[in-house]
């Protein structure tokens, strides 16, 4: 595999495909997050916050599932017909380092990728379903 590394401190590359990959990311972590209504449900008032916990013990369970997942920018859900949201995915194993989950991510969209390594954008998401209680 051919790397083209981005800088000596990040543990970013660029594949032989072009593609930006990100070793080693947190791609979820325990704790009580903020989200708005409509980044929760379509049944929930769009612009409410709500408070969600996931506790380390949840996330474990659940660790395998994230494999593969999409990556999109943002918390709206990434539905077949939303295909634009979808910028790359969770690739390898899922590892634990709690309160973390960790994994390589795998960014193939070019727009992701300028806002990545311009630092326009900090924070991607893994495209998943959760129960909510």
């Amino acid at each position: 595999m051919t790397k083209i590394v981005l800088d000596g401190k990040s543990n970013r590359y660029f594949d032989e495909n072009g593609y930006l990959v990100i070793k080693d990311n947190k791609i979820a972590k325990a704790g009580v997050f903020e989200y708005l209504g409509s980044e929760i449900s379509q049944d929930l008032p769009k612009n409410e916050i709500y408070k969600v916990y996931r506790s380390f013990e949840e996330l474990k369970k659940t660790a395998k599932d994230f494999e593969g997942m999409p990556v999109k920018l943002g918390h709206e859900w990434a539905s077949p017909e939303k295909k634009d949201l979808k910028v790359g995915a969770i690739s390898g194993e899922v590892k634990l380092d709690e309160p973390y989950l960790i994994a390589d991510i795998k960014i193939y969209a070019q727009k992701a990728i300028e806002a990545i390594t311009t630092h326009d954008i900090t924070e991607l998401s893994p495209g998943y379903t959760a129960k909510y209680v």
